[in-house]
């Protein structure tokens, strides 16, 4: 062999590890569930206008640290095994091209308990989140928390991680 069928075959070599890499730690780091999204009671005094009005006498300011393509509402259920949860109808307009840091105030009722409502979201890279709304018990301001996290790469997700 010379030394430019050699040098041919390392190549391919190293392209081919490079994909599997790219690949691999694109799966293993999907486990972080609440990568960049926040949520907060916030006082029903200091707001006038909510951008999601479900009919509840609590707010809910929710922001998330990239840009959303769009976020939703939907209402759930728990499966019969107990363990996750199945999205039925949506009960919110889309909001679509949301800016990063943007707050989003959402006006209901939040469960103490079993969740009834969930988040629904896609950012710009084009990964699916699903996060159901749960009242925590905590006082210091925050008093909400996500719970029953679901993350889902779409192919636009793989593609555009891989070629990043």
């Amino acid at each position: 062999m010379d030394i430019g069928t050699v040098s041919s075959i390392a190549t391919l070599i190293l392209f081919v590890f490079y994909f599997v890499g790219r690949t691999w730690t694109l799966f293993k780091n999907i486990e972080f569930p609440l990568e960049g999204i926040s949520a907060e009671v916030v006082n029903a005094d200091e707001i006038d206008n909510f951008m999601i009005d479900l009919g509840g006498s609590q707010i809910i300011k929710v922001m998330a640290e990239n840009n959303l393509q769009y976020l939703e509402i939907r209402n759930c259920k728990w499966n019969n095994s107990g363990d996750s949860i199945k999205l039925e109808e949506r009960i919110s307009e889309k909001l679509r091209n949301l800016a990063k840091g943007q707050p989003i105030y959402i006006k209901c009722e939040i469960p103490e308990g079993v969740l009834h409502n969930a988040i629904v979201f896609q950012r710009y890279d084009g990964l699916k989140g699903v996060l159901g709304i749960a009242y925590d018990g905590r006082t210091d301001g925050k008093g909400v928390s996500f719970s029953c996290n679901k993350l889902q790469l779409t192919p636009k997700a793989i593609i555009y991680n891989l070629v990043r």
